[in-house]
């Protein structure tokens, strides 16, 4: 899997930030439009062939997916957008559990998890 970060309604600033982060630590940064979110993880990240199904609720909540990124990977490009002033509340790592799950629905998970831990 390339090392990639999925982006969910971010404004131009901060996605600019998310791109610089990526470019830095050899990573591809892809804004999903709204249309696509509810596509499966895989199809967007090109692993497996996108679905003819149609958005009907899309969110407003911006979220980061990350894939294919190794631990030390990750907390460095976090890092880098924290010291850029443009950190993503809702952010995922795409495992093999989550891979085929749908955009939208990783995001109520997240939106659970946050709302149970607090952050």
């Amino acid at each position: 899997m390339q090392k990639t970060v999925l982006c969910f309604n971010l404004g131009e600033e901060k996605f600019s930030a998310v791109s610089a982060a990526g470019d830095k630590n050899g990573i591809g940064v892809k804004q999903v439009p709204q249309a696509d979110f509810s596509q499966k993880l895989a199809s967007l990240l090109e692993l497996l062939p996108r679905e003819n199904t149609l958005c009907l609720s899309p969110f407003k909540e911006e979220m980061l997916i990350m894939a294919g990124l190794s631990r030390e990977e990750t907390d460095l490009f976090l890092a880098d957008l924290r010291q850029a002033g443009a950190s993503v509340a809702l952010k995922a790592v795409v495992t093999p559990y989550n891979l085929g799950w749908r955009c939208d629905d990783l995001l109520k998970e997240l939106k659970k998890e946050h709302a149970q831990f607090g952050k």
